[in-house]
């Protein structure tokens, strides 16, 4: 066995090792030797942002090192990490959503933490529209609203509405187009545009349509041949009868409660029957006349509307056949003929039969297709009824055979009887002679004889026997009222006839401006001083007339336009509905015409009316443009030919006041002077108009300054007022555009080129235009 030798140093050395590393150990774990304790201190614990965003600090003190959480990306930190003390700045983004928004920021250093709450609102959501009340005239139109908005939105028209309303978008959403199509209904309508938003936003926009203007039955009669009705209704009784089938099945007559009557001529039949009460919408209609009726045609049955309960009560209006044949009952009208028969009654009604009053005689219209035709006419005496007609004479209408059941008296007429050549007649204040006839189918003896008290009415011969004559002498009279006497012939068994004598003291001065008409041919209202200033003052502008044509267009422009070429003739353009546009005359060829009948064969104005001509206008109007001129100072005494006669002109006095009013003494220092006054009065661009007004004068008026002239008006117990508006002109290139409306203003004159011209508020006078213009026009009686 082998023995092994331990080497004593050796031991001894690694035990000495051993004691010096224990008492190293021991040493280092002292207590004043330790690390100091972490901190962390974070200056605030919430942050808020604006929804805009914006930079906010945290301040961090601490011993440690430090980092923070993952923030979302709308939120950034300028130090996600760093050691001890530091400044952190926090940036948030704009929010651009709705819902707020919010994070807790976490900063952790060593074992401990902090927290740090960030908070950001939403947007506030916006949806709005301006304005929120849109109106449009009843022939539509189109109109814009703004829009304001944050949100999506879609919009919605109310129920209904897209039949006459049409919306558009515009890309960027910040305007909606609304154009509304013409009202055809016959009232007002309204409607409403819905904007409905997310986010629980809306908006509303409500749109109002005129409805139809209501037009008189007098304002349609008025109307000139071929105007058009559209956007207007009528209301009235239904006095026609159709079943009698004497008037077409598609016509209808109907009357206010004042004697006015109207005939409809529809497109197809209706049966409306008489008695009821109706409101026609007269869209696409036009003023005519059909067999001698006046007449709105091409009418829609599905235009009418009954009224439940009639407000309108029409019962026949009394005439006689002596005022039916002078015109004094317009055609159309219900009326009821009392004392009268048909003069053959061996005829039938389809023989036009004729009724008489032993004087006067009236034929019967009655239609090829009348269901009484055939029936022989009523054999007495006694009341008829019908509507009057003026078709190349005026004739009496039958409805139906109901229409004679009051003709139930003995016969009248048979016997003999005595029959005046005239029953009524006038002098003048000088008195003068009247022959008059005596009719009779016998030999019979009459008497004529003169009321009492009429000494100054003398007849010769007073007697007589069978047909013969007497004259009936007056004497001259300078009284100042009317008188009167009755002339009666009789003869023994016959019925006394009567001859009824007016005589009238010197004539009364009649006013200038009396002659012309107080409305614009064709306008719906007359020229008033309360119409200019209310809301429908255009509606005192009437239609517009190209000159020599006697066709009329709306101040809105025509609905149809055709170039002027050669194949149009003017008798072609008096039936045209278009307006003829050109860069001169419409008139490709015109001739040597150098009045308006030359052009036209007749004038657009009612019967007993006609254009003025130069002298018409010269009597109410400046002579010149200086003399029309509202600025001049100084008075001036000019000639001025107011009459068609040879010698001496008439002379006329001008005085200004140099504003907006001029005075004129027509017929200056003569028995027949008169003083006109012109002012222009309204809103320049808007209702402008010239207000003339006539007072009568003397030899002796005289004044020469603004201020006594207005003296004798304000003394003035009568005057005369007639108002031109200030309705501009259509273009002749287009038809459409209105030419300074509300500003200037021209009436064509009866010759060629020549008009009434009134410029805003600095002067008026005769002036010169081109015929392709459409201008309105003023009527005078003929």
């Amino acid at each position: 066995m082998k023995k092994t030798n331990y080497n004593t140093k050796s031991w001894f050395c690694l035990l000495s090792a051993l004691t010096l590393l224990l008492v190293i150990t021991v040493t280092g774990c002292k207590d004043d030797d330790k690390s100091p304790d972490p901190t962390l201190e974070i200056q605030k614990n919430t942050m808020s942002f604006l929804q805009t965003g914006g930079n906010d600090v945290i301040e961090i003190t601490t011993n440690q090192n430090w980092s923070f959480n993952t923030p979302p990306t709308w939120l950034t930190l300028s130090e996600t990490s760093g050691k001890k003390d530091a400044t952190v700045t926090v940036t948030a983004t704009e929010n651009k959503d709705y819902a707020p928004r919010e994070f807790t920021l976490i900063v952790t250093a060593g074992s401990l933490s902090g927290r740090v709450v960030v908070s950001q609102p939403g947007l506030d959501p916006v949806l709005s529209v301006n304005p929120k009340n849109i109106g449009f005239e009843v022939d539509g139109g189109t109109e814009t609203v703004s829009v304001t908005s944050n949100v999506t939105w879609t919009p919605q028209l109310s129920d209904g509405a897209d039949s006459w309303l049409t919306i558009t978008v515009s890309e960027d959403k910040t305007g909606i187009t609304i154009t509304s199509a013409p009202n055809t209904t016959a009232e007002q309508r309204e409607a409403t545009l819905t904007l409905e938003g997310n986010q629980e936003k809306s908006d509303v926009v409500t749109i109002i349509q005129d409805g139809p203007a209501n037009m008189t039955i007098t304002a349609l009669r008025a109307l000139a041949a071929n105007s058009k009705t559209d956007y207007t209704y009528v209301t009235g009784l239904v006095t026609s009868d159709n079943t009698g089938k004497n008037i077409g099945d598609n016509q209808m007559i109907i009357q206010d409660g004042t004697g006015n009557a109207i005939t409809l001529q529809f497109t197809e039949e209706h049966n409306i029957a008489p008695g009821t009460q109706v409101d026609v919408l007269l869209n696409g209609g036009s003023r005519t006349t059909v067999n001698g009726l006046t007449t709105i045609n091409n009418l829609k049955t599905a235009n009418i509307t009954s009224v439940p309960t009639a407000t309108i009560t029409v019962n026949p209006t009394v005439k006689t056949i002596a005022e039916i044949l002078a015109g004094e009952a317009g055609d159309g009208l219900l009326v009821k003929i009392e004392n009268v028969e048909f003069k053959d009654i061996t005829q039938t009604y389809g023989n036009q039969p004729i009724l008489w009053n032993g004087t006067e005689e009236l034929p019967l219209a009655v239609a090829a297709t009348a269901t009484f035709r055939e029936q022989k006419v009523a054999a007495k005496n006694g009341a008829i009824i019908g509507h009057i007609t003026n078709a190349e004479s005026w004739k009496l209408v039958l409805r139906n055979t109901e229409d004679t059941e009051n003709m139930t008296n003995d016969r009248l007429y048979d016997k003999s009887r005595l029959k005046l050549s005239i029953v009524s007649y006038a002098f003048g204040n000088q008195g003068g002679k009247l022959p008059v006839d005596i009719t009779t189918d016998t030999d019979i003896t009459w008497t004529a004889t003169v009321s009492a008290g009429a000494a100054w009415c003398t007849l010769q011969p007073a007697t007589g026997s069978g047909s013969g004559s007497f004259i009936v002498t007056t004497e001259a009279y300078s009284g100042d009222n009317e008188r009167t006497a009755t002339v009666t012939v009789t003869a023994p068994d016959l019925d006394p006839v009567t001859l009824e004598i007016i005589q009238t003291p010197t004539a009364k001065r009649e006013f200038v401006l009396s002659r012309w008409s107080n409305s614009n041919l064709g306008a719906k209202l007359p020229a008033t001083e309360e119409n200019m200033s209310g809301p429908d003052y255009k509606d005192t502008w009437g239609m517009y007339y190209q000159w020599g044509r006697n066709v009329g267009f709306p101040h809105s422009g025509a609905e149809t336009t055709i170039a002027a070429n050669e194949s149009i003739t003017a008798e072609q353009a008096q039936e045209m509905t278009e307006f003829i546009t050109s860069n001169g005359d419409w008139l490709t060829n015109p001739g040597s015409e150098s009045v308006w009948n030359d052009r036209a064969g007749s004038y657009p104005c009612p019967s007993g009316y006609r254009l003025p001509n130069q002298m018409d206008l010269l009597r109410i109007y400046p002579s010149s443009e200086d003399k029309g001129t509202f600025s001049n100072s100084q008075s001036v005494v000019v000639y001025e030919r107011l009459e068609d006669r040879p010698g001496v002109p008439d002379r006329t006095l001008y005085v200004y006041e140099g504003n907006s009013k001029i005075y004129a003494i027509k017929k200056f220092e003569t028995a027949d002077a008169y003083i006109l006054r012109f002012e222009m009065l309204g809103e320049v661009g808007k209702n402008l108009y010239l207000k003339i007004t006539e007072i009568l004068a003397d030899e002796n008026t005289v004044f020469d300054n603004a201020t006594d002239a207005e003296a004798l008006f304000a003394e003035a117990t009568e005057s005369e007022v007639r108002i031109f508006p200030a309705a501009g002109m259509l273009n002749m290139s287009d038809g459409a555009t209105l030419l300074a409306p509300g500003a200037a203003a021209w009436y064509w004159l009866d010759k060629k080129m020549r008009c009434m011209y009134i410029l805003n508020t600095t002067r008026i006078n005769e002036a010169g235009a081109i015929c392709g213009y459409a201008t309105p026009l003023r009527c005078i009686m003929e």
